[in-house]
């Protein structure tokens, strides 16, 4: 998830009423929040952060954001039916506190409430355009499968942070979901030009990236294209195959090789089980569409794999 305290809203609210060119005070909800935020493994921390808040409740129970504070400590200790009361305590007493929305969001995500959590992202989004905010509600919409309104949220985080690497990729499996290969593969060329132009080390390192994913039976697929190809035995794509357990059942590759390529059919279609791998019967002159290895890749899966 892409959660983080907003300055802008948690920060600055409430100001010191002293002389013009006083410091500000730093309201203690946002102190509280600040040290919880410095270490938010620390038991003892936690403990300690939630007893203020708590206080602080005691004595100013209509402040939202003392509640809204009070989730997202809830939330550091697994307690999330209480965080996500917290959160609607504070919209009860500001229903536009954005960041409850999208905290509240968050929790239900874990909870796999998809319906209720979308619905948040979008009111935060509605409220506060962040590209966070609409990228977790494209998240939440494909795990629901409306894949429509997932492309609608990941084209809107992509406008409010249009060099993202993670948001031009979940754009692209929003289109193949859609069955969009053109737009698809526009988009998948944007992604490999971010990948080659990023400076963050996590994503300029990458070999391989998830372009595709879907779900063959009770499988779910997970597709790698390889973004550094090998010399000799290359995989252009991996389709990885997860059981229900999401434990890996097996794979099937489109591949090359030097070898290959002598003998004149330059593209395979291999299968691999355990520590086996074979040849599984198909090959192309010149690299196919991906829509074209995805169907055979379907019918190897659904016939070779199944249990």
């Amino acid at each position: 998830m892409r959660g983080r305290r907003r300055a802008a809203i948690l920060g600055g609210m409430l100001l010191c009423a002293e002389a013009v060119g006083a410091a500000e005070a730093k309201p203690p909800y946002d102190a509280i929040l600040e040290a919880s935020d410095a270490a938010p493994k620390d038991r003892a921390v936690q403990e300690r952060a939630l007893a203020q808040i708590d206080a602080r409740i005691a004595a100013l129970p209509t402040d939202a954001l003392n509640h809204y504070v009070r989730g997202r400590i809830l939330s550091r200790f697994g307690r999330d039916r209480d965080a996500l009361q917290a959160y609607e305590e504070a919209l009860r007493w500001d229903s536009n506190l954005a960041d409850a929305h999208y905290n509240a969001g968050v929790v239900l995500t874990r909870m796999d409430r998809m319906r209720e959590a979308a619905l948040r992202f979008d009111r935060a989004l509605e409220m506060d355009p962040r590209a966070d905010a609409a990228y977790n509600a494209g998240l939440a919409y494909y795990n629901l499968k409306d894949f429509e309104r997932s492309l609608e949220r990941f084209n809107r985080a992509r406008e409010l942070a249009p060099a993202d690497f993670s948001t031009a990729k979940k754009v692209m499996q929003a289109q193949l979901a859609l069955g969009r290969e053109e737009d698809a593969w526009r988009t998948r060329n944007d992604v490999i030009g971010l990948w080659r132009a990023s400076q963050d080390p996590a994503v300029r390192n990458l070999r391989e990236y998830v372009l595709d994913q879907f779900e063959v039976g009770t499988f779910h697929v997970l597709v790698f294209e390889n973004l550094a190809p090998a010399e000799d035995l290359a995989y252009i794509y991996t389709f990885r195959v997860f059981g229900p357990d999401e434990k890996p059942v097996g794979s099937v590759q489109l591949e090359t090789s030097a070898v290959i390529r002598e003998l004149g059919t330059p593209y395979l279609m291999g299968i691999s089980r355990g520590a086996g791998h074979q040849q599984a019967g198909f090959g192309f002159k010149t690299l196919p569409k991906y829509s074209e290895v995805k169907a055979i890749a379907q019918k190897l899966i659904a016939e070779r794999l199944s249990p």
